[in-house]
């Protein structure tokens, strides 16, 4: 079986990215290339939206923190008018400014990185310990769950 008969996967891209171009394969090379760009774009645009996700969400999670530490304001609350979540947004708002809604982001989107961390590095990790029928042992699992903690911690 030759060098060239494997599937591919992110080591062959790789390892036959630079022989293709030595062997006058430019365009093979540059469609490989391209294709391993292309993946870590899908990768990056992952974590960046979760990060705007994380963004829209850091004031209801700044409230339902403080009402879990705090507890439900009563009912006849002078200070909340309307909506409890709108009114407590509202508060939050005049007492710290926007800083108070957001005080929580910074945490979220570092847990958010090691878990992009993580999850790229147990990608590449499975397709490297791949075998040629595209079947993981569970040892090679076993392994790749471990190197990706290991880069992620």
């Amino acid at each position: 079986m030759s060098a060239n008969s494997h599937p591919p996967n992110s080591k062959n891209v790789l390892c036959n990215a630079a022989a293709g171009a030595a062997a006058g394969n430019s365009l093979i090379c540059f469609f490989r290339n391209f294709i391993l760009i292309l993946f870590w774009f899908i990768k990056v645009s992952k974590f960046l939206i979760g990060v705007v996700a994380a963004t829209f969400v850091c004031p209801l999670d700044v409230i339902k923190t403080r009402f879990q530490v705090h507890g439900l304001p009563k009912l006849g609350d002078a200070n909340i008018k309307g909506s409890l979540i709108v009114g407590s947004l509202e508060q939050i708002f005049k007492r710290e400014g926007m800083h108070g809604l957001y005080c929580g982001l910074s945490p979220t989107v570092m847990a958010l990185l090691s878990n992009w961390i993580y999850f790229t590095m147990y990608d590449q990790l499975k397709s490297f310990l791949c075998s040629n029928d595209h079947k993981l042992s569970v040892g090679a699992n076993v392994l790749a769950a471990s190197g990706a903690g290991a880069a992620s911690n």
